[in-house]
């Protein structure tokens, strides 16, 4: 399936029909680029997280960060939702004790 570009208005319909998303979905904004959303720069930041740090490559690209705001994790966009090895990096960061 090829996706064209959409609008904000758009995009929970969308991401609804063609996904079966549930879940609130917020704007667009840029990942990559002079126009990086500071969240971004942050989560692709290879000094502030070598080994995690480093730009998105494609849609899907998922962060997992701790209760403490720490980046734990990143998983490429080819990694399903339920891959096994999502779900346990999720799971023991669900289970950390509280900072």
């Amino acid at each position: 399936m090829t996706l064209m570009p959409v609008s904000n208005d758009s995009m929970d319909v969308l991401c609804s029909v063609n996904f079966g998303v549930t879940f609130p979905l917020y704007a667009k904004i840029h990942v990559k680029g002079a126009a990086k959303h500071p969240l971004f720069a942050w989560l692709t930041d290879g000094t502030r997280h070598p080994g995690l740090g480093g730009e998105v490559a494609w849609n899907f690209t998922k962060f997992l960060v701790g209760r403490d705001g720490s980046l734990l994790a990143r998983f490429g966009s080819r990694t399903t939702p339920d891959d096994p090895a999502l779900v346990a990096a999720v799971e023991q960061a669900l289970s950390a004790a509280p900072q």
